[in-house]
């Protein structure tokens, strides 16, 4: 799992494989440590609704739903984009992808690539 930061915006990056353990119910986890300390967690769920939960760790919720619509497009350079909203404050865009050539291998080329 791969994790872009940006102004309101985050990318997260999957491959086949971690889509596949999303759906099954396990979660994703990154974390980053330097030196023993922990600098950054991410847990990602597959849920029934999306949510997200600052603080130590990040803990975000996707669609199972949303997730497995989004599946059956694959392989694709198309994100799903959703957007997480708290109390207050600019909402967060979130861009959701499984890497296209990571998709390719897995299923075959695009319908416009010949599929």
């Amino acid at each position: 799992m791969k994790l872009q930061i940006q102004q309101q915006s985050l990318r997260l990056r999957v491959t086949e494989a971690e889509l596949r353990d999303l759906l099954s119910g396990k979660s994703l986890r990154l974390d980053v440590a330097f030196h023993g300390t922990s600098l950054f967690g991410l847990h990602v769920a597959c849920g029934s609704e999306k949510s997200f939960e600052p603080g130590p760790v990040w803990r975000l919720t996707l669609s199972e739903t949303a997730l497995r619509i989004y599946g059956e497009t694959l392989p694709s350079r198309d994100a799903l984009v959703v957007g997480l909203t708290g109390s207050g404050g600019e909402p967060l865009r979130l861009e959701f992808e499984v890497d296209v050539r990571d998709s390719v291998r897995m299923r075959g080329p695009t319908k416009r690539e010949g599929r």
